[in-house]
């Protein structure tokens, strides 16, 4: 599943976009004239284009992402790497709407989990060709149990092991987020077999009124 947030290609937590003409080439394509007036009316659900900004904090305030209108974050509403609650607390809103709400660490990406925290025979990293060991560094690593790539990060070296994290960097974490929605849409059929969002320039639109 492909999420797109401004122009080329990003990766956020909570996100990658250009622009070309594709009315021509997508089926059901909506001209931006009419996604205008659509996305006053339109409220959000599931399968729906979002276009969004927001600042993501961690409680009591400390921010740590920041999407602006010169880059702004699009996503199909009920899919991607966001939380089931994130989805839920964002669904009725429409195009001009400020967004402001909490997720706890339940709703978010879990409490922390001791027992996700490993340790590797730090020979195994040793031989990484170029790999400095440092703290706070994540590695991929391969589990030999289900042939799954994880991501950890390492939390504490020694003499003989390494100690992993495996839980979300935003395990534990109270998050807040405030925003405001752009711009609210159908996906077009493409959009939805595809999982990637067609390239809708909507900074050429006249949305001064939405600027945070």
């Amino acid at each position: 599943m492909e999420i797109v947030c401004g122009r080329g290609s990003v990766d956020c937590w909570f996100f990658r976009h250009g622009f070309s003409d594709l009315s021509h080439k997508l089926p059901n394509f909506v001209a931006p004239d009419e996604v205008r007036k659509r996305d006053h009316v339109m409220k959000i659900a599931k399968d729906c284009i979002v276009c969004f900004v927001y600042k993501l904090y961690i409680f009591p305030g400390t921010m740590i992402e920041e999407v602006t209108m010169e880059n702004p974050v699009y996503m199909i509403h009920g899919s991607g790497p966001w939380p089931e609650a994130f989805f839920r607390k964002m669904e009725g809103f429409s195009a001009g709407d400020k967004i402001s709400f909490t997720l706890k660490p339940e709703e978010g990406f879990g409490n922390h989990n001791p027992e996700a925290i490993r340790e590797i025979p730090r020979e195994n990293l040793d031989k990484i060709p170029g790999l400095v060991l440092e703290t706070g560094t994540t590695l991929p690593v391969l589990d030999s149990n289900t042939g799954e790539t994880m991501f950890g990060t390492i939390s504490e070296i020694r003499e003989k092991v390494i100690l992993m994290d495996f839980n979300h960097p935003l395990s534990g974490q109270t998050l807040m987020l405030d925003g405001k929605i752009i711009s609210v849409r159908a996906a077009t059929v493409a959009e939805l077999a595809t999982g990637k969002i067609s390239e809708v320039n909507y900074t050429d639109l006249n949305l001064g009124e939405f600027q945070a």
